[in-house]
């Protein structure tokens, strides 16, 4: 979210396996929420952003000295970091730094902040500090501690933008600044370096945002209601229509409307807006690369997620549930004790092998062997990889008719 997690001795992102693989892992900090993305009426903003970009700068000059190939370098992320990789394929200042991109799981459907709602942030966090409107020295002569306290509770729930909420400091949008487009619009209009990319998300992206906003589940009186005054009343009939209370695949006579809100949430930020920018950059490609698409869809045997995260466990797939097979973690002897089954020992040789694979050749399919190969996307097939073990497909069309009504409809609300 902007806001939290490290780059530094994570096990989750360690580098191991990848190297092993002749593949050089950098793991990058970057500041956080109002440290990385105050944004008032005076303020740049957009700090974390350029630590980025120094990262990515520093790794281009210097990364043949660890055996690494400086006009070879893929940028990857997951969540915030999807969106940061979205940012940089907009944001000119990035031009050149990178050649290839792997996106996981980028909620295109939350955008980036744009300076009014920025700015009533930035001026709420001024004010509780007892801080003047823009007085940046101000805000110096602050701790760390009550500046994260500001960061917290500072923000005031936006109602016009209720999806922003998730974000309260985040990229800023400017059309003279770094980031001068939402990357779902740029995106989609086709506004940057074509270059190779991987892109997909999970099945349930929704659940752990919806968990944690409604700590108690919810019935259809509550559902009902709120549709409208999230989507107005002129959208809210068909979205009822395509989301009905209690019909949720894969669960009988559903009585809690989170996890109808978790299948919407899912289409809404994440599946069907990269769908729609992924058809649309391709349309605009002048010099085509291809794009490949997956959809991890494997319910972990393990319980990784620890207290307080219980709606993750068992047949669920959260958001992050990839990353722990992308990267490894299982064998490379200093990151986890899981116990991962035969056929999750399979899935992780799979991705692993298929990253690898696109990092070093911009192909998942050419390199180490993996199990199913990887469609390039074509707007007419409309074909991801859907990934899962024993069960590896290639899916086409997959909730199409959802996410031809979110085109029609729109996605920031």
């Amino acid at each position: 979210s902007y806001e939290n997690g490290t780059g530094g001795n994570v096990v989750l992102y360690n580098g191991s396996t990848f190297a092993a693989n002749d593949v050089v892992t950098v793991v990058m900090n970057y500041r956080l929420g109002t440290m990385g993305f105050l944004a008032s009426e005076t303020m740049t903003g957009n700090y974390g952003h350029m630590d980025q970009r120094m990262a990515m700068q520093w790794t281009k000059n210097n990364i043949q000295g660890f055996g690494g190939n400086p006009e070879r370098i893929t940028v990857g992320g997951q969540s915030a970091g999807a969106m940061s990789v979205g940012a940089h394929l907009v944001s000119p200042g990035s031009k050149g730094l990178f050649q290839q991109g792997i996106i996981e799981s980028n909620p295109y459907g939350i955008p980036f902040h744009e300076r009014p709602d920025a700015t009533e942030n930035a001026d709420n966090c001024f004010e509780y500090l007892d801080c003047a409107k823009n007085d940046v020295a101000c805000m110096r002569t602050k701790s760390v501690d009550e500046i994260l306290d500001a960061q917290k509770n500072a923000p005031k729930l936006n109602l016009q933008n209720l999806f922003i909420n998730f974000l309260p400091f985040a990229p800023l949008v400017d059309p003279n600044g770094e980031i001068p487009v939402q990357p779902f619009v740029g995106m989609m209009n086709g506004q940057f370096d074509s270059m190779p990319l991987m892109i997909g998300s999970v099945k349930d992206e929704g659940q752990l945002f919806v968990y944690e906003l409604f700590t108690k589940p919810l019935g259809k009186a509550a559902y009902d209601a709120m549709i409208p005054v999230i989507f107005g009343l002129k959208n809210a009939p068909e979205i009822l229509r395509a989301y009905p209370f209690g019909d949720v695949e894969g669960i009988d006579n559903s009585t809690d409307a989170r996890e109808q809100f978790n299948v919407l949430a899912t289409d809404l930020l994440f599946y069907c807006p990269i769908r729609n920018t992924t058809r649309g950059y391709q349309s605009k490609q002048e010099n085509f690369k291809p794009t490949y698409e997956y959809k991890f869809m494997h319910s972990m045997s393990f319980d990784c997620w620890g207290p307080g995260y219980e709606f993750c466990v068992e047949d669920v797939v959260c958001h992050g549930s990839e990353l722990p097979f992308v990267f490894n973690v299982f064998t490379d002897g200093v990151s986890v004790d899981y116990t991962p089954n035969a056929d999750e020992v399979q899935l992780t040789t799979d991705l692993s092998h298929a990253w690898t694979n696109f990092v070093v050749n911009g192909n998942p399919n050419k390199g180490l062997e993996i199990k199913k190969a990887y469609p390039e996307y074509t707007p007419a097939a409309d074909a991801a990889i859907v990934l899962d073990e024993p069960t590896t497909t290639v899916n086409s069309h997959m909730r199409e008719k959802y996410c031809d009504m979110w085109d029609r409809m729109g996605y920031f609300y």
